[in-house]
């Protein structure tokens, strides 16, 4: 049952909703509790009818807020009624002062300052505040408007009272903990998710264009040095494309981004780059250019022997080129990727399935 009410609560898509049933559900039983307590002890009758009333009253504002969805609405509606008329009359009803009302009134002035709209708090807060003093008040000047209780009524009453509320505020506060912990767990995995779409290619999953230029002009070119850039695209990939499909291109895409991944070393503060369409770079580092080299060859032969399952007969390859960070001739990162740009323009030239590290 409380795994029901549970799920159903934390159901609601807006903290306004999540917040008014978790409200209404505590404040609902603890006049269900109210009702049949008044009912059990020696209490005026109509302490035990406005308590059902007041039960009516909840059921009510619940069946209309799950029809119109107007959360702020209804919950300042509930503690508007609940603070201005339900519970000081309850207060006259059940004993005043010789009875536990007190506690009750208390914690509907903290149920109002639960409020979301800033302004709506405030009025409701003060609103309480002045009704609830001149219920103390009248009741001061005019004892005879309150209905007598026994002492041990009144002893009973008051832990009852303290207890019931006691446990009200304890679930209220745990339950808007709990709502707001999945609150901000919600917000920090939309922030991660939307950190990760800002820095990966939505098709392949490696970093994007963006990212790369930024981390280029951030880490990599101000400490260049042994820092290796390999641009290269897929030969014929269009000619993939046109036979087969953009689909099956996607998934060759994919594969060879997936490949080059491998070849990333984190530690090394290496990446991988779909720079565009089936253009990629790949960021090594090494102590020499034929170390990186070796390793470009290596990559490119890796995507040499990737097979496909749906077309066996089909052999990809790429060109490319590679150039050192730290070569003098390079004043700045955008004279380098041009550089290597035309490297790999030179690559498709010569034959194509190389990689070239000098004109």
């Amino acid at each position: 049952m409380f795994e029901k009410i549970k799920t159903i609560l934390f159901a609601q898509k807006s903290i306004e909703g999540v917040l008014f049933w978790g409200v209404l559900f505590f404040v609902t039983l603890a006049a269900i509790l109210s009702a049949l307590f008044t009912a059990t002890e020696e209490m005026d009758s109509y302490a035990t009818y406005f308590s059902i009333l007041c039960v009516l009253f909840f059921i009510i504002i619940g069946i209309f807020a799950k029809i119109s969805h107007r959360y702020s609405i209804c919950y300042f509606a509930l503690c508007l009624a609940t603070n201005v008329v339900l519970l000081p009359l309850l207060f006259f009803f059940c004993g005043g002062f010789n009875s536990g009302m007190v506690i009750y009134c208390l914690s509907g002035i903290f149920i109002a300052s639960l409020h979301n709209r800033r302004k709506s708090q405030v009025f409701l807060v003060l609103i309480s505040l002045i009704v609830f003093e001149l219920a103390f008040a009248l009741a001061y000047l005019h004892p005879e408007l309150i209905s007598s209780v026994s002492y041990k009524v009144t002893v009973t009453d008051i832990m009852v009272s303290f207890m019931l509320m006691t446990v009200t505020i304890y679930a209220v506060s745990t339950y808007l903990l709990h709502v707001y912990q999945s609150e901000r767990d919600k917000r920090e995995q939309l922030i991660q998710k939307l950190e990760f779409i800002s820095k990966h290619d939505p098709l392949t999953g490696i970093y994007n264009r963006r990212h790369f230029i930024k981390r280029l002009g951030e880490h990599i070119w101000p400490n260049r040095v042994g820092y290796f850039i390999l641009m290269y695209d897929i030969d014929n990939f269009k000619a993939i494309n046109d036979n087969y499909g953009h689909p099956f291109g996607d998934m060759i895409l994919c594969d060879i981004a997936n490949l080059a991944k491998s070849f990333t070393n984190n530690f090394r503060d290496e990446m991988a780059i779909r720079y565009g369409g089936d253009e990629f770079i790949q960021v090594f580092q090494a102590e020499n250019m034929d170390s990186a080299l070796a390793r470009a060859n290596t990559l490119r032969e890796s995507i040499a022997k990737l097979t496909f399952i749906k077309h066996p007969e089909i052999s990809i390859t790429v060109s490319g080129g590679i150039v050192e960070c730290a070569d003098d001739k390079f004043t700045h990162q955008n004279k380098m990727l041009s550089f290597v740009d035309g490297l790999l323009f030179l690559a498709k030239q010569h034959g194509r399935n190389q990689v070239i590290a000098r004109p």
